[in-house]
């Protein structure tokens, strides 16, 4: 019996105040991973009948209402009112009470809990908060979009899927870049790094990369917040250049240098696999030829254990990185690689100039001589790769080259996109894309 008082004690301390003003408890149960909270009301008349000929007709069927978890385990209540027939007004009597949040069948407190600190807190499903919370994700979910949150009344719910705006997060510094967020559907969007990814971030998210369609988006904003941009870090894409030049016109435009890093090397992987199809061919007719001398064939093999088609393959790696990184199995496949295939070494020289450059701490003027001199080694090579290259950074100069000013790149809006994206991923059964963008301005706007 003492151990029984002091339970209903214990449990006194976790629930909702409000419940234990109005009601009482009778018993508490634990199946498994359940604990249930049985509660009747007290025996307490509406105000207004006092005085009227009033018969107690019991209880009510009881309601089922989930609480936080303790200890892991999920809580429910089993609460039960009482009723009464009021033999003045000949009427049936229950007190009202206001336990449950709107449409769900969580206590207010636990409702706004799951609200406020995880779903309008972070990008993360409500499926995802099955284990950690004992609710079903799919049906928070539907709480949440009909009844939890603001949804059915956003103001920008009848334009969402096109367009958002939200100049009060325009910043000095903005980026601007594309991404695919459903159905291969792609969007333009609008950041600002200085708020790192939390709220404020998202200044604009428009459907498709036309620029003339972004450009009639953008200049919804206030002309003189627009001017307030100094400068926007974008892509070599023509029409991100366009959007910037007429949305931003004040702004410094920024091409991001990690995508000509990206193109010089996949210069590289292009020579390696031209190799490496010719080391292919090299072996079948090797072993063709053995097959009609009635021949075992042996392939050739390097000191470190590489066949031509292993060096080749196995190569692909440290060629994305700088000398001093590779580990010393890297330096000797390497040391090998290069012997075999001087083209690829002088390939790999040219991508690791071009990244120097960039990686150099130095002013704008001697940036652009460096380039120069880069670009004339390319004109003495014959791959046409490279050249290709070289013609974007001529057709692109000033704007690669304002990367030195204060050595700005596009990385936060492509780190940014993926965690969009990411989130996307989480919600693949919301195939409400007008809620999605919901979610994404509670988090981001």
């Amino acid at each position: 019996m003492q151990d029984s008082q002091m339970l209903l004690e214990v449990v006194r301390l976790i629930l909702p105040e409000e419940f234990l003003t109005y009601f009482k408890i009778t018993k508490v149960t634990k199946v498994k991973d359940v604990i249930t909270i049985f509660m009747d009301e007290f025996d307490s008349l509406p105000a207004d009948r006092k005085g009227h000929k009033v018969e107690s007709k019991g209880f009510l069927d009881p309601i089922t209402i989930q609480d936080f978890p303790v200890r892991f385990k999920k809580v429910t209540l089993k609460v039960r009112r009482r009723k009464w027939y009021d033999s003045t007004t000949k009427e049936y009597l229950t007190n009202k009470y206001d336990l449950l949040a709107k449409g769900t069948h969580y206590s207010k407190e636990f409702a706004a809990f799951l609200k406020k600190n995880y779903l309008e807190t972070y990008p993360v499903s409500a499926r995802s908060l099955e284990p950690i919370c004992h609710i079903n994700g799919d049906s928070l979910e539907r709480h949440y979009k009909e009844h939890l949150s603001s949804y059915k009344n956003w103001q920008m719910k009848d334009h969402a899927i096109e367009w958002l705006l939200f100049p009060e997060n325009i910043s000095p510094r903005l980026c601007i870049d594309e991404t695919s967020m459903t159905n291969g559907d792609l969007y333009t969007i609008l950041s600002n790094p200085n708020n790192k990814g939390k709220q404020g971030t998202i200044v604009a998210i428009i459907a498709g990369i036309q620029s003339e369609k972004i450009i009639q988006v953008l200049m919804k904003m206030p002309e003189s917040l627009r001017q307030q941009v100094k400068e926007i870090t974008l892509d070599m894409a023509n029409s991100m250049n366009k959007i910037a030049r007429v949305c931003f016109p004040k702004a410094c435009r920024v091409i991001d240098r990690f995508h000509l890093q990206k193109l010089a090397n996949e210069a590289v992987q292009e020579v390696r696999v031209k190799h490496r199809w010719e080391a292919i061919e090299e072996e079948n007719q090797a072993i063709k030829q053995a097959k009609w001398e009635g021949k075992t064939y042996k392939p050739l093999t390097f000191s470190n254990g590489d066949t031509k088609k292993q060096l080749l393959a196995r190569g692909r790696y440290l060629l994305f990185k700088s000398a001093d990184k590779w580990s010393d199995k890297q330096k000797e496949r390497a040391k090998i690689l290069f012997a075999q295939y001087p083209s690829l070494k002088e390939a790999y020289s040219l991508s690791q100039g071009l990244r120097s450059i960039f990686n150099r701490k130095t002013i704008k003027d001697a940036a652009r001589l460096s380039l120069a001199k880069w670009y004339n080694r390319v004109e003495q090579t014959a791959f046409q790769s490279f050249k290709s290259i070289a013609g974007t950074i001529y057709s692109h100069y000033d704007e690669i080259l304002n990367f030195f000013n204060n050595r700005s790149t596009n990385a936060f809006a492509e780190s940014f996109n993926a965690k969009l994206k990411a989130f996307r991923t989480q919600l693949r059964g919301v195939t409400d894309i007008s809620f999605f963008l919901f979610r994404v301005t509670k988090l981001f706007a």
